[in-house]
Parts: C-alpha cells; sequence; structure tokens
C-alpha cells in the first residue's frame, strides 16, 4: 500500500487506534490537525462509520469489514465516530494523512 505523494504522514498523532467491548459505545477518533485523508483498518468485528458527526448505526454509516485492505477516505469533517455491529466490540485502526 502506497502513500499518495501529495499527503504526508504528520509527525504527531498520526496513528489511532480505538477499541469498544460491545456494540452500544459510539466512539470518536480524534485525528491529527489539518489531516485531509484517513486509511481506515478494523481488526475484528464489522462497524459502522460516520463522517459527519451523527451517530452511527446498522441503517447510518458507512459498514467496514475486519481483515479487508485499509481504506482510503478523504475527509472533510475532523469528527468521525464509529460502533461495533457485534456485542463482543471491535477495534479500529486509523492512519491521518495531512
Amino acid at each position: 500500500m502506497a502513500l499518495n505523494p501529495d499527503f504526508g504522514v504528520p509527525s504527531t498523532g498520526a496513528h489511532n487506534q480505538t477499541t469498544t467491548a460491545d456494540n452500544t459505545t459510539v466512539k470518536t477518533v480524534s485525528l491529527a490537525t489539518n489531516t485531509r485523508a484517513i486509511y481506515v483498518g478494523v481488526t475484528s468485528k464489522k462497524v459502522y462509520m460516520t463522517f459527519d458527526g451523527s451517530t452511527p448505526s446498522s441503517t447510518n454509516g458507512l459498514g467496514i469489514v475486519p481483515d479487508a485492505l485499509p481504506m482510503y477516505i478523504s475527509v472533510g469533517s475532523p469528527t468521525i465516530k464509529w460502533i461495533s455491529s457485534d456485542v463482543a466490540g471491535s477495534t479500529v485502526n486509523v492512519l491521518c494523512l495531512v
């Protein structure tokens, strides 16, 4: 996976990992200052992710499956939220690009 040459990895706050142990807790991802795009990977159960500050659910948000190639997403909002689809919870990894 090569990085887009128009982007760089910030010197601080580039990597973010959040975990939840249930399917009721909404997590907010903290992005590095001036983040323009992200790579997102899920390492456990499917999650639903929103990029507009709204609450994610099975009927609202982008479904991201575990163990797939990381997704490249341009972001315009600094507010990213996610929730697990499984009662056992999930883990989300984010790499910020500036």
